[in-house]
This record gives structure tokens, C-alpha cells and sequence, in this order.
């Protein structure tokens, strides 16, 4: 019995941690095959002048002999003909794509070096489904964190050479600011292996290389949880407990926390939520701005490899459902085939347009532009977080069934003040 070994599975899961490399690979092979194509299929014997120079050359029918060899000499110069015209044709599609993929490459790339600019709080808002989570968590958070890393590393370094001057100048400021940015930096380091340094989160985040964010709680906010300095605090859904229905009820501690969020850890704090005005006053009095979120579209997908595909997975699903194949070999080939799937997933990018305006309930734009990320994102995310909080995902499923088009008084109902169904009456 045909199995997969264990470092077959390790190589499929690596294959999925390179977006950028799975991009260039699908479209940069074509082109290079084409090219090749129209080379060795090149009518080297009529020059170089005209691809079609040999197709209008009318004296091969005067030199016309019923000779097997020049039939086949014919045929073959027929057959080459038309290779090299649609290696041509491709080539030029294919050479297309890899300019395109290219461009949008360092697009992705250029503005992962500075996507907030000096901006430290900022709120992602939109309809579910825009790519609020992917685009903040996935991608942002990501790279906002890795630059703060690296800053939080420079100035570490930089400063602990002056600490002896420090305290010969009696500076106990500077002193205790560099033992808080020391305790930062020796923490995150100890664990930089296995957790991503400068990223607290409220949902579970994981980058290319494995390693999950921190876990932002209640207690950060409040104080009671010190964050190292520098960090990026990400809150996915803000508005599920720093609403606008905490604003009147949010204790000192916590409004300080925003209020203050430079002043405490130069921290940067990403939310998400689905209404620019869904987050507390205390938190919209200090964002930079609101990045409003329109649709996501996925561009350069692989639709030719998908269409061969998805005729595979519909042969495969045919025959299982016929019996045709065994247990043991349809979870080989279902294996295969749910990496073949996500491979696919990882070759394009997302490109999602976006607004900049501004907070505290002022809509005014002030810039707007389009997000280029790679298809997969920067970081691994499980696009239903929340499901666990859905109250009904451990009971029974039992529907009810529509029996008729008409809509009957039992059909209708309200909900009363103790959110109790109740019949809706006249």
C-alpha cells in the first residue's frame, strides 16, 4: 500500500511557506519553455528577417517532388511553422506575466517597508469578507512587528554603549528607560526561535517561518500585564470588548493605556472592527486614522493549472462516490491532492483598494490607494477564529423545513425584552 512519509508531508507544508517563489515559478517556467520552443523550431535556413518569411516563400511549390523525403521535409517545416508561432504567441503572454508579477512583487514588498508611516494606532474597517483580518494580522502586524524588532534590536545596541556615560553624568532617566528597553530586549530575544518578537495578538497568528505572536488579554490593557517595549498590539474585533458601549465604563487604567500608548512602550496598536465608530472614544481619540476596506480581488491566480485541476478532483470525487477506488488509495490521492489545492492557493496576490480617513466619526479622505499582498499572506490565520463563541456549534442540527411559498403567522415571529420568541400579533 502506497503511503506518504512523514517527509513528504514536511516538504508539502514548506512548499506552502513561499508565496513570492511559488508566483515566480508558475509563471517564469512557461515563458522560459516558450521561448525555448520558438528557438529549436526557428526556420534557421530562410534567415532571421521574418517569422513568416518561409510560410510566403511560394518556390516550394515549384520545387514540389513526390519524393517521401520532401513530403516529410514539408510536413515537418509545417509542424515546426505552427510550434513556433504559438510559442511565440505565448511567449509574449507568459512574458506579459512575468512582468506583471514582477511589478506587483515589488509593490508588495515596497509597501510592507512602511505601510503606517509614523501612524501608531490605526483601526481597519469594513464589510466581513474584505480582507480586514488578512490585511491587518496577516500582512500589516506582520511587518509593522518585524520593523519594530529591528528598531527595538538597533537601540539596544546603540545605547548600551552609553550607559557607562549614563552614570557618570548621574542621568537616572536614561538609565531606567535603557534597564525597561534591556528587560524588552533580552525577552523577546530568549524566544525569537519560537515566537514572533514585538507581536501581541488577540487571535493566534503564525508566519512563514512558524512562529506564533504573543497573546494580548484583558490584563494588558488594564495594566495589570507589562508588554516589553516597541511591541505591536493587533486586536482582531476590536469592538467585542473595547466597544463604543465601554466608553462611559472603561476604567483609569485602560484609558491611560491608550491615551498614553506612545508614552508607556512606543507601542503600535492595529484594530479591526466593522464600523469606523465601533471602537470606544477612548481609543478613537487617539487613532491616526481609519484604513476603510472595499473589496478584495485575487489577481494572477494560476486559472490554467485550476482548470486542470478541478477536472481531476471531479474525476477523483466521481469515482469515489462509484466505489471504483479503494479507501487506502483514495486517502493517498486525497492527500495529494489537498496540497495540490493550497499550492494553488499560494500562486497570485490580493489586491484590496483601501481609503484613509479620518477618526473620532470624521469621514474625510484624505488618501486612498490598493493594497498588493501575496495571495497567501505573510502569516498563517484561521479565517473563523470566533467559531468557538458561536453558542449553538454543539448542538444538534435540526432544521425546520418550508413546505410552501406562502409565509404563515406561525413562520413570523419577534423577540420580546426578555429575548424570548414569540408569536408576532396583530
Amino acid at each position: 500500500m502506497k503511503t506518504h512519509s512523514d517527509e513528504w508531508f514536511a516538504r508539502q507544508q514548506a512548499r506552502l511557506l513561499e508565496p513570492y517563489k511559488n508566483t515566480r515559478r508558475y509563471n517564469y517556467i512557461p515563458a522560459v519553455v516558450f521561448v525555448a520552443a520558438y528557438f529549436v523550431t526557428k526556420d534557421y535556413y530562410h534567415g532571421w528577417q521574418n517569422l513568416l518569411y518561409s510560410f510566403l516563400d511560394v518556390s516550394i511549390f515549384f520545387r514540389w517532388r513526390w519524393e517521401v523525403s520532401f513530403i516529410a521535409d514539408v510536413v515537418f517545416w509545417l509542424v515546426a511553422l505552427v510550434v513556433q508561432i504559438v510559442a511565440l504567441v505565448f511567449f509574449i503572454k507568459t512574458f506579459v506575466n512575468v512582468v506583471r508579477c514582477k511589478y506587483y512583487e515589488n509593490v508588495a514588498r515596497v509597501q510592507a517597508m512602511d505601510y503606517l508611516g509614523s501612524a501608531r494606532v490605526v483601526t481597519l474597517t469594513g464589510v466581513p469578507g474584505c480582507g480586514k483580518t488578512f490585511s491587518g494580522g496577516a500582512n500589516i502586524a506582520i511587518a509593522v512587528a518585524a520593523s519594530r524588532w529591528a528598531k527595538l534590536k538597533s537601540d539596544y545596541f546603540l545605547q548600551h554603549g552609553m550607559v557607562t556615560r549614563w552614570k557618570l553624568e548621574g542621568n537616572t532617566d536614561a538609565i531606567e528607560k535603557f534597564a525597561a528597553l534591556e528587560e524588552s530586549y533580552i525577552y523577546y530575544a530568549e524566544r525569537e526561535a519560537r515566537y514572533i518578537p514585538c507581536l501581541v495578538s488577540t487571535i493566534p497568528l503564525r508566519d512563514l517561518l512558524g512562529r506564533f505572536s504573543y497573546v494580548m488579554t484583558p490584563e494588558v490593557e488594564a495594566q495589570v500585564t507589562r508588554v516589553p517595549e516597541y511591541s505591536v498590539l493587533f486586536k482582531d474585533e476590536s469592538g467585542l470588548d473595547s466597544g463604543a458601549s465601554r466608553s462611559r465604563d472603561m476604567s483609569l487604567a485602560e484609558q491611560a493605556t491608550y491615551r498614553f500608548i506612545r508614552h508607556f512602550g512606543d507601542f503600535t496598536l492595529i484594530n479591526t472592527d466593522q464600523r469606523e465608530t465601533g471602537n470606544a472614544v477612548q481609543i478613537r481619540g487617539v487613532t491616526d486614522y481609519n484604513i476603510n476596506l472595499q473589496r478584495q480581488e485575487t489577481i494572477m491566480a494560476p486559472n490554467f493549472a485550476w482548470k486542470i485541476f478541478q477536472k481531476q478532483k471531479n474525476r477523483y470525487f466521481r469515482r469515489l462516490q462509484e466505489g471504483k477506488i479503494s479507501r487506502e488509495k483514495a486517502q493517498y490521492i486525497g492527500e495529494k491532492y489537498f496540497y495540490r489545492e493550497k499550492y494553488l492557493e499560494t500562486i497570485g496576490f490580493r489586491k484590496i483598494p483601501y481609503t484613509h480617513g479620518g477618526a473620532n466619526g470624521q469621514g474625510t479622505v484624505f488618501d486612498r490607494g490598493t493594497y498588493i499582498f501575496p495571495r497567501r499572506g505573510m502569516a498563517d490565520y484561521d479565517g473563523r477564529t470566533w467559531w468557538k463563541m458561536y453558542q449553538a456549534k454543539d448542538k444538534p442540527i435540526d432544521l425546520a423545513t418550508w413546505e410552501t411559498l406562502l409565509v404563515g403567522e406561525d413562520e413570523v415571529r419577534v423577540r420580546d425584552q426578555d429575548d424570548k420568541p414569540k408569536r408576532r400579533t396583530a
